[in-house]
């Protein structure tokens, strides 16, 4: 966990991406992780479910698939559960399903989210015009800091209160020193 976070921050991050462009979560309060040490020597985890509070909404990581019509097929994505509905999607794929069916005809629905070139394009857009990229520092650092959260809630092995306005856990000294590592001596004069 001291360079990476494995499968789990690879693909979180671009699962999480959906999520975040649609809702921009605010507000994580806590974070309840549990999961598999993978064999070998690495220490991040085969298997990861996080469970994250944030104000208004209840946030699910799975490293498998939900128990829905449609998920097992998908390589990736992300699965919202509505008042009128639930939403099955990825990049380029959505499923709708209302009162137990999957909508097969539907209406248009109006664009209220900028569509994306595309990660390329959209950062090559970005370089010419001299315009920040979609995925720039600020949103990136803010979609990642709970993935890298969940970890530490894995790594200690317990539900952890965030305070998101002090950037730091609630009265547990053991996950807070995960925040941060000891960096190394500055390099010197021989």
């Amino acid at each position: 966990m001291k360079y990476s976070g494995g499968i789990f921050q690879d693909f979180c991050c671009h699962i999480a991406n959906i999520v975040w462009w649609s809702l921009s979560p605010k507000g994580l309060t806590s974070i309840s992780s549990r999961g598999e040490k993978s064999s070998g020597v690495g220490d991040t985890p085969k298997w990861l479910e996080v469970d994250y509070k944030f104000d208004g909404l209840d946030l699910h990581w799975s490293s498998s698939p939900p128990p829905v019509r449609g998920a097992a097929d998908k390589h990736i994505g992300a699965y919202f559960v509505g008042e009128k509905g639930n939403l099955l999607c990825d990049y380029s794929t959505m499923q709708i399903e209302m009162d137990g069916q999957i909508m097969k005809d539907l209406p248009q629905i109006p664009k209220s989210i900028t569509r994306s070139t595309g990660h390329q394009q959209n950062f090559i857009d970005a370089v010419k015009s001299r315009s920040q990229p979609e995925s720039n520092l600020p949103y990136v650092r803010q979609m990642t800091l709970p993935m890298h959260l969940g970890l530490i809630s894995w790594r200690v092995g317990r539900k952890l209160e965030w305070n998101p306005k002090r950037e730091k856990f609630k009265g547990d000294k053991e996950a807070n020193s995960w925040l941060k590592r000891k960096y190394r001596k500055e390099y010197g004069w021989i």
